[in-house]
């Protein structure tokens, strides 16, 4: 059975935090909100987009004002945004091993476009970007896509939203501590492993059968 490591792209891949957070406060800002970083991190802990909604409690029309204009600013800040320096090391490691996908909040053409300025895009099988239903469609679009079964398939992020949506449809999760969640508040949505170093991936996978 084909191995497959799918993973979330912001705090996992992407070194992101700081420049979302400012976007997401200054979108907040333009609908007189106020968002800190803990707001922020405190919107991961459940699906992405509907938590956001919960948070800026805006009427339909103004949400629609809200996220037409955060759109209009994303890639002002995303584009100073980079990957990881070990990241790099992380796919060329793991090409060998397992299949590789990416499922994200962020915009596709947005992880492609980061992606790309490392000439890594090529290394995914998929890139799937915002779900405004939360992320369990498209990880199983990569299941089907890679011929893999969910015993052979991992699912790498860090934020407890997204372990708990892998662990809901059993898929064997890997919270990392180096993103958006401390390892304190990821040990709490009880991910299959929990690493603090990009190489326990590696050897997590290796050691798979």
């Amino acid at each position: 059975m084909n191995k497959l490591v799918i993973f979330d792209f912001d705090g996992v891949l992407a070194d992101s935090f700081e420049h979302l957070y400012a976007m997401n406060k200054a979108a907040a800002e333009f609908s007189a909100k106020t968002m800190s970083r803990e707001d922020y991190r405190q919107i991961f802990a459940g699906k992405f987009h509907p938590s956001l909604h919960r948070f800026m409690a805006l009427e339909e029309e103004e949400f629609k004002r809200y996220a037409e204009h955060k759109s209009s600013i994303f890639n002002d800040y995303y584009d100073k945004a980079g990957l990881f320096d070990f990241t790099p090391d992380l796919i060329k490691d793991l090409s060998p091993l397992a299949s590789l996908a990416i499922v994200s909040s962020a915009p596709e053409e947005s992880i492609r476009s980061m992606l790309n300025k490392y000439d890594l895009a090529d290394s995914f099988i998929l890139i799937l970007g915002t779900n405004k239903d939360g992320k369990i469609a498209n990880l199983k679009k990569c299941l089907e896509t890679a011929s893999s079964d969910k015993q052979h398939s991992f699912f790498v992020s860090d934020t407890t939203g997204d372990i708990n949506e892998g662990n809901e449809i059993g898929l064997n999760t890997i919270a990392v501590t180096w993103g958006f969640h401390d390892s304190g508040v990821l040990r709490a949505s009880q991910p299959k492993f929990l690493v603090d170093n990009f190489s326990e991936i590696i050897d997590i996978v290796k050691r798979s059968s």
